[in-house]
């Protein structure tokens, strides 16, 4: 823990008299993400929010969210479930197409008992800003799924999976919804295709 902190800090010592402002803020952020690690929150913030502050002119570089990212989970084990859920909002609104991002925010939505409303609206405001993306219809249909609208849940999914074919999750669990509609073949091929391509991720999904 301690080397990946002395090799993060000599690296942000090294860049920053360069004026790369890209080079030094991931040196920032990989300093922040070691001393998440090794359980110093403060300093691990602190390291993130000064990656952040080099990059003002193109918030939603790679760079940007890669920091956002980090920093959302260090402020959710701070206990700012709150600012973590906008750390993630404000990657996703940008890129709506990043699972992990989106992995996360469901997972603070969980831990902060959110009213099954608010995330109907969370994943609802995404799709409608981001109508080509398959991730945030994949969550909506999750969401609608939990809510007991079957039927929407279904719509959800289908235009997931329109949109990426490929998208396993959402057709492992319109394979699902199909087999509690009767429709036996159908969702049995489509849980059995998951399966084949990946079976430790229908333990994950399930």
């Amino acid at each position: 823990e301690g080397e990946g902190i002395a090799l993060a800090q000599r690296a942000v010592e090294i860049l920053e008299p360069l004026g790369r402002a890209e080079w030094t803020g991931l040196a920032w952020v990989r300093l922040g993400v070691e001393h998440h690690r090794a359980g110093h929150l403060h300093a691990a913030r602190n390291a993130l929010l000064h990656a952040l502050a080099l990059r003002r002119a193109e918030p939603f570089a790679g760079l940007v969210a890669s920091a956002l990212i980090s920093l959302g989970a260090v402020l959710f084990d701070l206990g700012d479930a709150q600012a973590a859920l906008d750390a993630y909002r404000a990657v996703l609104n940008e890129r709506p197409e990043s699972p992990v991002t989106a992995e996360k925010m469901q997972a603070v939505l969980a831990k902060m008992q959110a009213r099954q409303e608010t995330i109907l609206a969370e994943w609802k405001a995404l799709t409608e800003r981001h109508p080509g993306a398959a991730v945030p219809l994949c969550y909506l249909g999750d969401a609608f799924q939990k809510d007991n609208r079957p039927d929407d849940a279904k719509r959800s999914y289908q235009k997931a999976l329109e949109i990426e074919p490929g998208c396993a999750e959402a057709s492992y669990r319109l394979g699902a919804l199909q087999l509690l509609d009767g429709d036996r073949e159908a969702g049995l091929m489509r849980i059995k295709s998951v399966a084949s391509n990946d079976p430790s991720l229908i333990n994950r999904i399930s």
